[in-house]
């Protein structure tokens, strides 16, 4: 009797497999520490395929605007990230760390300045004074409120500055694995295909390529022109704050420019610490900073984000704020940076899906 004629055994993967996945469950922090390895390990290499996602517009670009060899193509490419990377290391990362360090050696003094402008204030408003003393809510306890969030904003800052330095290594590996993931992503390219045309049928393969290509057109066009509308929104917000003399103008900017790359609500959580570091300098001017951000989102939101990014991922803002959220939900930042291409990818199959279904059912011409 052949194996396969057995009685139940088609069960048996399906049995395995729910072993398996009882297994995992109840050593879920034995598995967890074991992917935390594996993800440190592959971080040169993550690291390496970014440096080489974010370069290869610029190295088609170049190729198809001047028709030059790609390995030129690439040099340039890497000079010009070479160059970015030491105006960074020259301008912005010393002033970062001045401002940090400014910051916390003045975070002692802030207490008294706060507790003085809940003073004046109170002078000035007696109904401030009244809601003070309401409910045993004391000056001293919004003092300790505010300050707690000062602090924690400064931990963040200083625990980002860490991370970064302690990583640095790991970048540098991974700047120079992107050279071969570009040298060699034609070679890349067509292994996928072969792989993907040998386990499935020809026209369910060449859907899976097409669907591949668009994700690839997608985030290419998305997080390339997103990028450069923050690099363009930072650089206008540290002119911004010097003509209105804020406190740190490079740390404001940076801050700014990258929850910029967060759609709808990047605005409102730059501004937020932006808002706090000017308030302890000067309450006119945290409201200048106010006026200043929200004056510049609006710039951004209306004329300059259209011109860059147009209608790159075609989502509604209802979808684009669901898309937010559940990714923040699921990943954090990282989700909220990647919820909305992801979520036009979704939208386009099920519309592609829809359409096809509607067209073989001949209903497409009631709709």
């Amino acid at each position: 009797m052949k194996f396969r004629n057995i009685k139940g055994i088609g069960y048996f993967p399906l049995i395995i497999l729910t072993i398996v996945a009882y297994k995992l469950l109840n050593n879920i922090s034995y598995v967890k520490a074991i992917f935390d390895t594996g993800i440190r390990t592959l971080t040169p290499f993550i690291w390496g395929f970014v440096f080489a996602y974010l370069l290869n517009p610029v190295v088609n670009y170049t190729y198809k605007k001047f028709r030059l060899n790609r390995g030129l193509c690439m040099a340039i490419a890497y000079l010009l990230l070479f160059i970015l990377f030491l105006l960074a290391a020259m301008f912005i990362g010393p002033a970062i760390s001045e401002s940090i360090a400014d910051i916390a050696l003045k975070a002692p003094g802030y207490a008294e300045q706060i507790e003085q402008l809940y003073i004046d204030l109170s002078v000035k408003y007696p109904v401030i004074e009244q809601y003070m003393n309401s409910d045993n809510n004391a000056i001293s306890e919004n003092v300790n409120k505010i300050l707690a969030i000062v602090s924690d904003l400064i931990s963040n800052l200083l625990v980002g500055v860490l991370n970064f330095t302690s990583s640095l290594f790991r970048v540098v590996i991974g700047l120079i694995i992107s050279v071969y993931f570009l040298k060699d992503k034609d070679k890349f390219q067509r292994g996928i295909r072969k792989i993907t045309y040998s386990l499935f049928r020809v026209d369910i393969a060449k859907k899976v390529c097409d669907a591949s290509n668009e994700t690839n057109e997608m985030f290419s066009k998305y997080f390339v022109g997103k990028i450069i509308d923050s690099v363009i929104i930072g650089v206008i917000c540290f002119f911004g704050m010097l003509l209105i003399k804020a406190p740190y103008p490079v740390l404001l900017a940076v801050i700014i420019g990258v929850t910029n790359m967060i759609p709808f609500f990047g605005p409102f959580i730059g501004a937020v610490p932006a808002i706090l570091l000017a308030l302890l300098a000067n309450p006119m001017t945290a409201v200048y900073v106010a006026i200043f951000v929200l004056l510049l989102q609006q710039f951004d939101g209306y004329i300059l984000g259209p011109k860059i990014l147009g209608d790159s991922v075609g989502l509604s803002a209802f979808w684009i704020i669901l898309a937010i959220l559940v990714g923040g939900a699921l990943m954090g930042v990282i989700g909220m940076l990647i919820a909305v291409p992801i979520t036009a990818l979704i939208r386009n199959t099920l519309v592609r899906l829809m359409n096809h279904n509607l067209n073989k059912k001949n209903l497409k011409k009631f709709i």
